[in-house]
């Protein structure tokens, strides 16, 4: 490497901040670039710095910094909740690593540091692991519960929130739910209980009341995954579990 390059590094590391670095990236050749990131990965102790290359990094530098983030987090309680929110939990346990390789020993160490609610909510296809789990899982084809949720989808977006359109469609959306799994399951899929969880009803109102009677159809634990600000929730129970 030439000394315009060494120095080009150097500069980087002394960045101020993720977009700076981001910009050196940018312009360095692929060998200054991995130079860059090894030394990054040695001594920074800014997290959203190590975040910026967890994204995209090629194996080599994901298991650095991957380590790298099991020597930092478990000395930051808040460190552990940022990693959390901004993604590079849930970036983890997406990440494909060998049992046995030093990779998928640093992700165990990580993911022993969260509670394991957590540490599932952020696992890929965990709301196929919940259907599964309570016996609501299906694969066959519902035609008539497709149109019943593209109703509501449709209709309840373009009407304002807790209007008596929306109460029209879940009233309707009713009749069907209750007896038939396989619409239970296509509902939860498509985003309707997520999107019910979202809604803004009166406690007493008729839309209050059908959201509550749908969401009886489903284990708790399903509903709580698809409601607001779950993650938070779970996130607030890391005081306890340390």
């Amino acid at each position: 490497m030439g000394s315009g390059a060494g120095k080009d590094v150097n500069a980087a590391i002394e960045a101020a901040s993720a977009d700076e670095l981001r910009i050196t990236m940018t312009a360095l050749g692929a060998d200054e670039k991995t130079k860059l990131q090894m030394a990054l990965i040695e001594t920074c102790t800014h997290l959203p710095d190590l975040e910026l290359l967890l994204q995209d990094a090629p194996p080599n530098i994901l298991e650095c910094v991957v380590q790298r983030f099991a020597e930092l987090l478990p000395n930051d309680l808040n460190s552990r909740c940022s990693f959390a929110r901004s993604g590079g939990l849930q970036k983890i346990q997406g990440v494909r690593a060998e049992v046995g390789s030093k990779l998928h020993d640093c992700i165990d160490e990580i993911n022993m540091m969260y509670p394991p609610e957590i540490v599932q909510y952020y696992s890929p296809n965990y709301t196929e692991t919940l259907l599964y789990k309570y016996d609501l899982s299906s694969k066959e084809e519902q035609a008539d519960c497709d149109a019943w949720l593209s109703n509501f989808l449709n209709e309840s977006s373009e009407s304002t929130r807790g209007s008596l359109a929306e109460a029209d469609v879940l009233q309707r959306l009713l009749k069907v739910l209750p007896n038939d799994l396989n619409s239970r399951c296509s509902f939860a899929r498509s985003g309707g209980l997520q999107k019910i969880q979202e809604v803004n009803a009166e406690v007493g109102s008729k839309l209050h009341d059908y959201i509550d009677e749908i969401n009886l159809l489903y284990p708790p634990e399903i509903v709580m995954y698809y409601s607001p600000n779950y993650a938070e929730t779970l996130l607030k129970k890391m005081d306890e579990f340390n």
